[in-house]
């Protein structure tokens, strides 16, 4: 799970994030974690916790609903809707999150001679 969430912190567009700030729990239930996500001076920093943090906004849901939430597969309102993801808070701290990221570049050399 650490890996979703630092492929999500290393696409924040820092300038554009810097006066955001965003704090959400993901309860993730087939894994049995919590992690908790802060969005603070245009860096997302993630870490494992007991428990959703008191005042974040908190989803529940498996890991394959989350990647598919990131990858942009699952809609949000449906997985609500359906009950395939449940949110205590305001779900458009997501929809936030998601407009704070930086486009992937499709061409960017992996390795350069």
């Amino acid at each position: 799970m650490p890996q979703v969430f630092d492929s999500i912190a290393i696409r924040i567009d820092g300038p554009k994030a810097w006066d955001e700030h965003l704090l959400m729990s993901s309860v993730i239930t087939d894994a049995g974690t919590t992690h908790v996500n802060e969005l603070r001076n245009g860096v997302l920093n993630h870490r494992v916790s007991q428990a959703p943090v008191t005042g974040s906004t908190t989803f529940t849901l498996t890991r394959p609903t989350l990647i598919g939430l990131v990858t942009g597969t699952v809609d949000l309102g449906a997985g609500i809707a359906d009950g395939t993801v449940t949110v205590d808070g305001d779900p458009a701290d997501l929809q936030r999150l998601v407009d704070l990221l930086a486009p992937v570049d499709p061409n960017s050399a992996i390795v350069t001679p």
